[in-house]
Protein backbone atom coordinates (compact mmCIF):
# COMPACT_ATOMS: atom_id res chain seq x y z
CA UNK A 1 0.00 0.00 0.00
CA UNK A 2 2.93 2.47 0.79
CA UNK A 3 6.22 2.50 3.01
CA UNK A 4 4.84 4.23 5.67
CA UNK A 5 1.31 4.75 7.86
CA UNK A 6 1.40 8.67 6.63
CA UNK A 7 1.37 7.89 2.74
CA UNK A 8 -1.25 5.35 3.82
CA UNK A 9 -3.78 7.75 5.74
CA UNK A 10 -3.44 9.97 2.94
CA UNK A 11 -4.41 7.71 -0.06
CA UNK A 12 -7.18 6.79 2.24
CA UNK A 13 -8.25 9.92 3.22
CA UNK A 14 -8.44 10.66 -0.92
CA UNK A 15 -9.56 7.93 -2.11
CA UNK A 16 -12.72 8.04 0.33
CA UNK A 17 -13.34 11.95 -0.78
CA UNK A 18 -13.02 10.93 -4.12
CA UNK A 19 -15.40 8.13 -3.83
CA UNK A 20 -12.71 6.52 -5.57
CA UNK A 21 -13.03 2.27 -5.40
CA UNK A 22 -9.20 1.59 -4.47
CA UNK A 23 -8.38 -1.64 -3.61
CA UNK A 24 -4.42 -2.58 -2.34
CA UNK A 25 -2.33 -6.33 -4.17
CA UNK A 26 -3.11 -8.06 -0.70
CA UNK A 27 -3.02 -10.79 -2.64
CA UNK A 28 -2.57 -13.66 0.27
CA UNK A 29 -6.52 -12.84 1.26
CA UNK A 30 -7.60 -14.02 -2.13
CA UNK A 31 -4.72 -17.33 -3.02
CA UNK A 32 -6.94 -19.93 -2.51
CA UNK A 33 -5.07 -22.05 0.35
CA UNK A 34 -6.12 -18.79 2.67
CA UNK A 35 -9.80 -18.55 1.98
CA UNK A 36 -9.94 -22.15 2.74
CA UNK A 37 -8.46 -22.02 5.95
CA UNK A 38 -10.23 -18.91 6.37
CA UNK A 39 -13.17 -20.74 5.82
CA UNK A 40 -12.41 -23.86 8.32
CA UNK A 41 -11.73 -21.21 11.03
CA UNK A 42 -14.97 -19.53 10.46
CA UNK A 43 -17.21 -23.16 10.50
CA UNK A 44 -14.87 -24.12 13.60
CA UNK A 45 -13.38 -27.23 11.52
CA UNK A 46 -9.59 -25.67 12.40
CA UNK A 47 -8.68 -23.86 15.18
CA UNK A 48 -5.13 -22.17 14.73
CA UNK A 49 -2.49 -22.38 17.42
CA UNK A 50 0.73 -20.78 15.16
CA UNK A 51 1.02 -19.61 11.68
CA UNK A 52 4.35 -19.31 10.59
CA UNK A 53 5.44 -17.27 7.26
CA UNK A 54 8.66 -18.00 5.77
CA UNK A 55 9.34 -15.10 2.96
CA UNK A 56 12.59 -15.46 1.04
CA UNK A 57 14.22 -13.85 -2.17
CA UNK A 58 18.03 -13.55 -3.34
CA UNK A 59 17.54 -9.94 -3.70
CA UNK A 60 20.56 -8.00 -3.46
CA UNK A 61 19.72 -5.36 -5.94
CA UNK A 62 16.62 -3.16 -6.23
CA UNK A 63 14.69 -5.17 -8.92
CA UNK A 64 11.26 -6.48 -8.66
CA UNK A 65 10.77 -10.40 -9.75
CA UNK A 66 11.17 -10.18 -13.03
CA UNK A 67 14.84 -8.49 -12.94
CA UNK A 68 13.60 -5.23 -13.79
CA UNK A 69 14.41 -2.09 -11.72
CA UNK A 70 12.33 -0.98 -9.52
CA UNK A 71 10.99 2.75 -9.38
CA UNK A 72 11.17 2.05 -5.33
CA UNK A 73 13.27 0.85 -3.08
CA UNK A 74 11.96 -2.92 -1.98
CA UNK A 75 11.43 -3.31 1.71
CA UNK A 76 11.06 -6.62 3.73
CA UNK A 77 8.95 -4.86 6.76
CA UNK A 78 6.39 -2.61 4.34
CA UNK A 79 6.04 -4.95 1.68
CA UNK A 80 6.94 -8.70 2.51
CA UNK A 81 5.67 -8.38 5.96
CA UNK A 82 2.95 -6.30 5.36
CA UNK A 83 1.20 -9.52 3.41
CA UNK A 84 1.72 -11.60 6.12
CA UNK A 85 0.82 -9.70 8.86
CA UNK A 86 -2.15 -8.78 6.76
CA UNK A 87 -3.45 -12.40 6.28
CA UNK A 88 -2.92 -13.31 10.44
CA UNK A 89 -5.04 -10.43 10.93
CA UNK A 90 -7.68 -10.87 8.16
CA UNK A 91 -7.46 -14.90 9.10
CA UNK A 92 -8.42 -14.21 12.94
CA UNK A 93 -10.66 -11.02 12.37
CA UNK A 94 -8.25 -8.96 14.86
CA UNK A 95 -6.86 -5.91 14.01
CA UNK A 96 -5.08 -5.52 17.52
CA UNK A 97 -2.44 -7.77 17.23
CA UNK A 98 0.59 -7.62 19.40
CA UNK A 99 4.11 -7.28 17.72
CA UNK A 100 7.74 -7.24 18.35
CA UNK A 101 10.85 -7.62 16.01
CA UNK A 102 14.08 -7.82 15.08
CA UNK A 103 16.55 -6.98 11.77
CA UNK A 104 19.79 -7.94 10.52
CA UNK A 105 22.62 -5.47 9.74
CA UNK A 106 21.28 -2.64 6.67
CA UNK A 107 22.67 -3.26 3.38
CA UNK A 108 25.58 -0.79 2.41
CA UNK A 109 24.30 0.26 -0.98
CA UNK A 110 20.21 -0.19 -0.48
CA UNK A 111 20.28 0.97 3.25
CA UNK A 112 17.66 -1.69 4.11
CA UNK A 113 17.75 -4.65 6.42
CA UNK A 114 18.00 -7.74 4.27
CA UNK A 115 17.01 -10.08 7.07
CA UNK A 116 14.16 -9.75 10.06
CA UNK A 117 11.99 -11.85 12.04
CA UNK A 118 8.56 -10.39 13.02
CA UNK A 119 6.36 -12.02 16.26
CA UNK A 120 2.65 -11.88 16.22
CA UNK A 121 0.34 -12.43 19.38
CA UNK A 122 -3.57 -12.17 18.38
CA UNK A 123 -5.77 -11.08 21.20
CA UNK A 124 -6.81 -14.71 21.59
CA UNK A 125 -3.42 -15.69 22.50
CA UNK A 126 -3.19 -17.49 18.74
CA UNK A 127 0.68 -16.92 17.76
CA UNK A 128 2.34 -16.14 14.11
CA UNK A 129 6.26 -16.15 13.32
CA UNK A 130 7.42 -14.26 10.33
CA UNK A 131 10.77 -15.07 8.89
CA UNK A 132 12.30 -13.28 6.08
CA UNK A 133 15.37 -12.86 4.00
CA UNK A 134 16.54 -11.19 1.31
CA UNK A 135 20.05 -13.43 1.29
CA UNK A 136 18.34 -16.66 0.79
CA UNK A 137 19.69 -19.06 -2.01
CA UNK A 138 16.80 -21.39 -2.92
CA UNK A 139 13.15 -21.03 -3.83
CA UNK A 140 11.83 -18.10 -3.23
CA UNK A 141 8.47 -16.70 -2.20
CA UNK A 142 5.95 -16.85 1.01
CA UNK A 143 5.93 -19.97 2.50
CA UNK A 144 3.17 -20.67 5.07
CA UNK A 145 2.64 -23.30 7.74
CA UNK A 146 -1.06 -23.71 9.60
CA UNK A 147 -0.03 -25.44 12.76
CA UNK A 148 -3.54 -26.05 14.40
CA UNK A 149 -5.29 -28.44 17.33
CA UNK A 150 -6.02 -30.66 14.09
CA UNK A 151 -3.80 -30.80 11.70
CA UNK A 152 -0.59 -29.09 10.35
CA UNK A 153 -1.09 -27.62 6.92
CA UNK A 154 1.15 -25.91 4.48
CA UNK A 155 0.52 -23.03 1.74
CA UNK A 156 2.08 -21.84 -0.52
CA UNK A 157 0.75 -19.57 -3.76
CA UNK A 158 -2.29 -21.25 -4.43
CA UNK A 159 -1.24 -25.02 -2.93
CA UNK A 160 -2.59 -26.18 0.33
CA UNK A 161 -1.29 -30.12 1.52
CA UNK A 162 -1.74 -31.37 4.47
CA UNK A 163 1.33 -32.60 7.10
CA UNK A 164 1.30 -36.33 4.97
CA UNK A 165 1.74 -33.66 1.54
CA UNK A 166 -1.60 -34.95 0.28
CA UNK A 167 -2.76 -32.00 -2.14
CA UNK A 168 -6.07 -30.29 -1.08
CA UNK A 169 -8.31 -29.67 -3.30
CA UNK A 170 -8.91 -26.03 -4.34
CA UNK A 171 -10.89 -23.69 -6.73
CA UNK A 172 -10.44 -20.39 -8.40
CA UNK A 173 -5.95 -19.16 -8.46
CA UNK A 174 -5.59 -15.70 -5.78
CA UNK A 175 -4.46 -13.39 -8.66
CA UNK A 176 -7.37 -14.30 -10.64
CA UNK A 177 -10.06 -13.62 -7.90
CA UNK A 178 -8.30 -10.60 -6.79
CA UNK A 179 -8.72 -9.27 -10.01
CA UNK A 180 -11.92 -10.21 -10.93
CA UNK A 181 -13.28 -8.99 -6.74
CA UNK A 182 -11.79 -5.13 -7.85
CA UNK A 183 -13.31 -5.32 -11.43
CA UNK A 184 -16.72 -6.47 -9.35
CA UNK A 185 -16.27 -3.70 -7.14
CA UNK A 186 -16.37 -0.90 -9.68
CA UNK A 187 -19.44 -2.57 -11.24
CA UNK A 188 -21.21 -2.47 -8.28
CA UNK A 189 -20.00 0.35 -6.44
CA UNK A 190 -18.90 -1.33 -3.37
CA UNK A 191 -15.76 -1.03 -1.17
CA UNK A 192 -13.93 -4.55 -1.83
CA UNK A 193 -12.13 -6.93 -0.14
CA UNK A 194 -9.03 -5.53 1.07
CA UNK A 195 -10.03 -1.78 0.46
CA UNK A 196 -7.43 1.04 1.62
CA UNK A 197 -9.47 1.72 4.33
CA UNK A 198 -9.52 -2.60 5.95
CA UNK A 199 -5.77 -2.62 5.15
CA UNK A 200 -5.31 0.73 7.36
CA UNK A 201 -4.69 -1.50 10.48
CA UNK A 202 -2.08 -3.33 8.90
CA UNK A 203 -0.31 -0.60 8.50
CA UNK A 204 -0.71 0.63 11.90
CA UNK A 205 0.71 -2.56 12.73
CA UNK A 206 3.97 -2.24 10.70
CA UNK A 207 4.43 1.46 11.68
CA UNK A 208 4.38 0.32 15.93
CA UNK A 209 6.94 -2.77 14.36
CA UNK A 210 9.08 -0.10 12.83
CA UNK A 211 9.25 1.93 15.59
CA UNK A 212 10.26 -0.91 18.37
CA UNK A 213 12.84 -2.87 15.67
CA UNK A 214 15.92 -4.28 17.73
Amino acid sequence: MSLNLADAERMTARAREASTVAMVAHTRRFNAPHREMKRRLRAGEFHLQHLVSETYFLRRENLNMQGEPRGWTDHLLWHHACHSVDLFAWLLDDDELTGWGSQGPLHSELGIAMDMNIGLRATDGTLATLALSFNNHGPFGGFYRYIGEENTLLAYRDELKDHEGNVVPLSTPGFHAQDAEFVTAIIEGRAPEASFSSCLPTMRILDNLSHHMV
